[in-house]
């Protein structure tokens, strides 16, 4: 009798073990999920200032040429803009591929044509057809 009573404590142990693995694990994905989510959101916030960027660029052209001084403008007058997206981009970058990296490269990470990050994608493998 105290041998089946062993072989159910050991059981309980080895399902008690488990369950707090499995707790562990959970409480390690719930934060690399909050860590992805922040990073993407960081990254909308960066793009929205690429936008405003862009936006100004557009008003100094606009302007120049309104008063009629185009040639007036120069790359120069355009530089700080240019280099604040850049340096933008570089930060996106760098945070697509910290998600890439915490997300164990289960995330694709698609760029457009303009080399503008886009929407990240949950990658789900084909399953295997066995026969």
């Amino acid at each position: 009798m105290s041998s089946f009573f062993d072989k159910v404590k050991a059981s309980v142990a080895e399902a008690g073990d488990k369950v707090k693995a499995g707790v562990v694990e959970a409480g390690n994905k719930a934060k690399t999920v909050m860590e992805i989510n922040k990073l993407k959101l960081q990254n909308n916030s960066k793009l929205n200032e690429i936008e405003r960027q862009y936006r100004e660029i557009g008003k100094q052209v606009f302007e120049a040429k309104q008063l009629d001084s185009a040639a007036a403008l120069s790359s120069d007058d355009l530089e700080p803009f240019m280099n604040t997206i850049k340096g933008l981009q570089e930060e996106i970058e760098h945070n697509l591929k910290e998600i890439k990296f915490l997300s164990d490269d289960n995330v694709i990470v698609e760029q457009a044509k303009n080399d503008k990050p886009v929407v990240l994608m949950q990658y789900e493998p084909e399953e295997k057809e066995e026969k």
